[in-house]
């Protein structure tokens, strides 16, 4: 690690280099080496640079080849596999064996890997020794290159771990050195967890047009990055030394418009042909501007050595050739000047020959501590913050897939790897499906997945993979359940997963006779408990439900009490929410029959007008109390000022007014003793669509024409209100000009110890084209002053100060919105400037947010786009069903008020883990055997153990990594760390852990988990499972809100 700064003084003074004025938004300005060349006669040029120029004084230019590839943007990621990655890594194995000079960088290990393990043992071996002599160097070495927007930080950590675990097993080597040389901007969180994964230094090629003018300008291309976070009282960096950070000058592209890309003819690699091409009758014009082209790209460098990238998009498909012909131009150039010595080379090599130079000359390299989001560049106001929004519905999905796959791997680790006796055969099969969902969940984070950018078939791959590899894994998966809750295999059981294909969501249907008994098992696989359970049945009319639970120890269906809220959501469908106030411990199964019986037309207007016993129900909220079953069914109500109030135990809601464009409400949190007012809208932004400018909105970017969003131009239709014993509901309906019904339901569901959060569950109809849509939620109690905070990969946070963009007058473009727009993949949040009041906003799926406007958080929810940005996806942006009909968005939001920094950041981590850690819900319609096997793991004590233990120690969550093979297991720790106080890691008892998982988990009482636990082996290690070292302890994580540990656990018996 280079060291570079001498004092906290000297960081500070020098850190504002990156201090930018972001409401300059003019085009790329030409710095003074470039306006001096171009005032220079051609001539002169050459002759200049044909003088002898002192060693000391010449650049070592470092010719970094690769070829850069995308596992999916224009066509599929087995399109791209098996049409181009295959042969150009072929190319290149034999361009390197031939000669020894040649060097090449390559990253993703989606297409080394498939080749790899496709190709002849020769090549294989090849392979092994290129890598060995430093011919073949693998960075970053992540499955893909994930996007670092609309990522977590589980799931980067996640695609680097698969990663980098192939690489040890084949080449017993860890990357060094990070590649990012594509992602659409850079986080805080993303830097942060490169240095814990032991990467010595970062390579990207994009940054905001402004910000790198001025760093070439201040020789800051190459710097000292040093995130800052937010903490109680004021912020913390994330290391002590920070990382050596490089951005490249043109990308990830070679210079001086050298076509070396897939699809280009051999005729281009012939130097002749350049030649000819290139400088036709004006030779010497020509060579002056081949040598400025070079001068370019190493401008803005404090040191000698400096590096070019000569690759291009899947690149060297013929490698032997694009090597000669590299040579040749080098050639070239040096016939015109002795400025420059070229040389091949790879990016640790070139970061030795850097750290050496500046070290001898006590070169000094800036810091920088803020992050690179969001990212302005190629055109003119071009943010390219549409991406956090793009595809609301399939980032959902990919989400959820996250979550799946991560559930999946710790049910198999901790029920076969630790505690079973199963044989090795069956073992494999697990292995199998869970090594695809891994692969295949890191795939999703790929930059041009996740965030939607792909072109509209590749993104219905992406959703075809995702349910190809959630079909392969639910056999498994309920084989498991099967086990741990007694049933044979011959009970016929269903995982429930969401699939945005479907246009229903459901948990049960109820459409005949064979649906009129149905079995719910919910497991809750976290180590929170969760409070309120919730079952959504869709049916073919209105139905009368009976719901029974099942005790595990007397082993019987006792009935139970329950609110029923019916109603035709805003597509039609008849529905109908179960909800139940039974608390589901951590680790915990319970079990519900629920009967459902059709009614008829006259036994619906019976019950509706059955008199109601009033010393249990108040008149005028339409609760109907059935005494003998004591369960409520709840009839809503058009808003009236005697029912405009929700509640429960310590708190309530009341809309005060509601408008076609708003709803205000009041809370009143008796827990806090606090009350707040708030107005809850929809808006939009419309999308520019002018041609003053070259490119428009589209996938990639968010271009508006205006200053502030405007009411969405919608019809307030109905407020209904619905107060249970589990929770109350605000059923809010509107109706849109041309595209049907939206509706938000809003829940304040009963809670013990606060208020807890106020949930909206929102679907909206499909949007008007070229409009983004916002969902805003405004507090009449904070003036935030243009300051808020924004997660960073769903962790820590980081502070923003509006900026203005260019909104000047006569200007088409306002662009105050996409300057101030945020990937949010957890939370935002605003405050008062003495940090006594709160208003949070948690999301479930990434999105674009600010709240650039004071008081008030907007997310976009949903955008429509019609035109496109010239970012080379030709599309505009809109999610269909299979029928081609436009798909509704569908979003969940939970809103919290809080009067500490320290309730918020609770509040904000309680939701993210639970988020990451959803329940999970399994169905069955088989009467005849389930109710004569079930049985439920009687393990209580064990898991208010493990429960202790971790409260004791403040984690907060943890997750379960096996190695490829399933004979190691990596235990990554999540551990709070409000107050930042010292931490002695010696207080965790890993070996504790592992019995207490063994114990909790052991549902038969069979297994001797002490004894297993006292004969495995464990080390501490980085977060990618290698071995920590020296520059591991100089990271600042006892500063860290939230501490990642990780712990290898090996010699399973």
């Amino acid at each position: 690690m280079i060291v570079v700064i001498s004092s906290l003084k000297q960081f500070e003074e020098q850190e504002k280099f990156l201090d930018y004025d972001q409401s300059n938004g003019s085009e790329r300005q030409s710095n003074d080496q470039e306006q001096k060349i171009a005032e220079t006669k051609p001539q002169q040029i050459i002759n200049s640079h044909r003088l002898s120029t002192p060693e000391n004084e010449r650049k070592i230019i470092h010719m970094i080849a690769h070829s850069h590839q995308d596992a999916g943007w224009l066509k599929t990621a087995d399109h791209y596999l098996q049409g181009s990655s295959k042969y150009i890594l072929n190319s290149v194995i034999k361009a390197l064996h031939e000669n020894s000079e040649r060097k090449f960088i390559f990253a993703e290990m989606f297409f080394f890997q498939n080749w790899y393990y496709s190709s002849p043992l020769q090549v294989r071996e090849m392979t092994k020794n290129l890598i060995k002599n430093g011919q073949l160097e693998i960075v970053n070495g992540g499955y893909i290159a994930t996007d670092e927007a609309c990522t977590t930080y589980w799931e980067i950590m996640q695609n680097i771990i698969i990663g980098h675990d192939f690489l040890k097993r084949e080449f017993n080597i860890a990357p060094k050195i990070a590649w990012h040389a594509d992602e659409f901007g850079h986080t805080a969180e993303n830097i942060k967890l490169f240095q814990e994964m032991g990467y010595e230094a970062f390579f990207f090629g994009r940054i905001s047009s402004d910000q790198k003018q001025q760093l070439i300008r201040q020789k800051d291309m190459g710097f000292i990055w040093n995130p800052t976070f937010e903490s109680l009282d004021g912020s913390y960096q994330s290391s002590q030394n920070g990382i050596y950070s490089h951005i490249t000058y043109d990308l990830y592209l070679a210079p001086c418009n050298i076509g070396i890309g897939d699809g280009i003819g051999l005729s281009l690699f012939n130097f002749t042909h350049f030649y000819k091409t290139q400088f036709r009758d004006q030779p010497d014009v020509n060579k002056a501007k081949l040598v400025r082209c070079i001068s370019d790209h190493i401008q803005g460098h404090k040191t000698q050595n400096v590096m070019i990238t000569f690759g291009d998009d899947f690149a060297y498909i013929h490698a032997d050739e694009t090597f000669d012909f590299l040579k040749q131009f080098t050639k070239f150039i040096l016939d015109i000047t002795d400025a420059y010595e070229f040389k091949f080379s790879t990016l640790t090599e070139f970061y030795s020959d850097l750290k050496k130079e500046i070290e001898t000359k006590n070169i000094q390299l800036n810091y920088y501590k803020g992050d690179l989001v969001p990212l302005n560049m190629h055109r003119y106001e071009h943010y390219w913050v549409g991406l956090y929004s793009s595809r609301p519905l399939s980032k959902y999905m990919m989400r959820q897939f996250s979550y799946q796959t991560s559930y999946t791997l710790d049910q198999f680790v901790q029920n076969i790897l630790i505690n079973s006796n199963i044989d090795r055969e069956l073992i494999e099969q697990y292995q199998n499906v869970t090594i695809d969902m891994l692969q295949e969940s890191s795939l999703m984070m790929h930059h041009d997945a996740i965030t939607g950018t792909s072109v509209t078939n590749v993104a219905l791959d992406f959703i075809q993979r995702i349910k190809r590899s959630i079909s392969d894994q639910k056999y498994y998966i309920t084989n498991l359940i099967h086990k741990i809750i007694g049933l044979s295999h011959e009970t016929d059981i269903k995982q429930y997963f969401y699939d945005f294909s479907e246009k229903i969501q459901f948990n049960l249907m109820f459409q005949s006779a064979n649906d009129s008994v149905q079995y719910v098992i919910i497991h809750n696989p976290s180590i929170n408990k969760v409070k309120n359970q919730q079952i959504r049945c869709y049916s073919d009319g209105l139905y009368s439900y009976k719901v029974d639970e099942y005790d595990g120890l007397e082993k019987i269906f006792k009935q139970r009490n329950f609110d029923l809220f019916q109603f035709t959501d805003s597509s039609g469908f008849n529905t109908a929410d179960i909800l139940i106030e039974k608390q589901l411990q951590p680790f915990s199964f319970e079990v519900f029959r629920i009967t459902g019986k059709k009614k008829e037309i006259d036994e619906e207007i019976k019950e509706t007008a059955k008199p109601r016993d009033k010393s249990q129900s108040n008149e005028s909220k339409e609760i109907l109390f059935n005494r003998q079953q004591k369960n409520y069914l709840l009839i809503p109500k058009i808003l009236t000022e005697s029912n405009n109030e929700i509640s429960n135990r310590l708190c309530n809601l009341k809309i005060i007014k509601a408008t076609d464009q708003f709803i205000k409400i009041k809370l009143n949190d008796k827990s806090l003793g606090i009350e707040r007012t708030f107005k809850y809208s929809f808006k939009q932004y419309k999308s520019y669509e002018g041609t003053k400018y070259q490119e428009q909105a589209g996938l990639y970017v968010t271009k508006v024409n205006q200053q502030d969003s405007f009411y969405y131009n919608h019809r307030l239709l109905s407020i209904e209100s619905f107060n249970g014993n589990t929770v109350g509901y605000f059923v809010i309906k509107h109706k849109h000009n041309s595209n049907g019904q939206s509706h938000t339901i809003i829940k304040l569901f009963n809670n013990q110890e606060d208020c807890g959060d106020i949930e909206f569950d929102v679907e909206f109809a499909p949007l008007e084209k070229n409009v983004e849509g916002t969902i805003n939620w405004e507090s009449d109690d904070i003036d935030n002053d243009g300051v808020f905070y924004t997660d960073s990969n769903g962790l820590e946070f980081v502070k923003r100060i509006r900026q203005y963009g260019e909104d000047g007058q006569g200007e088409e473009i306002k662009s105050i919105l996409p300057a101030n727009l945020y990937p949010i993949n957890s939370a935002i949040f605003i405050e008062n400037p003495d940090k006594t009041s709160q208003m949070i906003v948690m999301n479930d799926r990434p999105q674009a947010g600010s709240a650039f406007i004071d008081g008030r958080i907007e997310l976009i929810f949903d955008r429509r786009i019609a035109t496109t940005d010239g970012l080379g996806n030709g599309q505009g942006h809109q999610e269909t069903y299979g029928d081609g009909g436009l798909r509704r968005s569908a979003n969940r939001y939970w809103l919290r008020f809080t009067q500490t920094r320290k309730e918020a950041f609770n509040v904000i981590y309680d939701r993210t883990m639970r988020k990451s850690n959803p329940l999970q819900f399994y169905y069955s319609k088989d009467q005849q055997n389930f109710e004569k096997q079930i049985r439920l793991p009687q393990n209580k004590q064990h898991v208010q153990a493990l429960l202790d233990y971790f409260k004791l120690n403040s984690i907060i969550d943890y997750k379960l990594t096996p190695d490829h093979d399933f004979k190691n297991i990596t235990i990554h720790l999540f551990r709070m760390n409000l107050d930042q106080n010292d931490f002695n890691l010696a207080s965790i008892d890993i070996r504790m852990i592992y019995q207490l998982l063994c114990q909790v988990s052991d549902y038969n009482g069979r297994n001797d988990c002490l004894s297993k636990a006292s004969a495995v082996d464990i080390q501490q290690v980085r977060i990618t499972g290698q071995p920590i070292d020296e520059e591991y302890s100089k990271l600042s994580l006892r500063q860290s809100m939230v501490q990642i540990l990780a712990f290898q656990i090996s010699n399973l018996s």
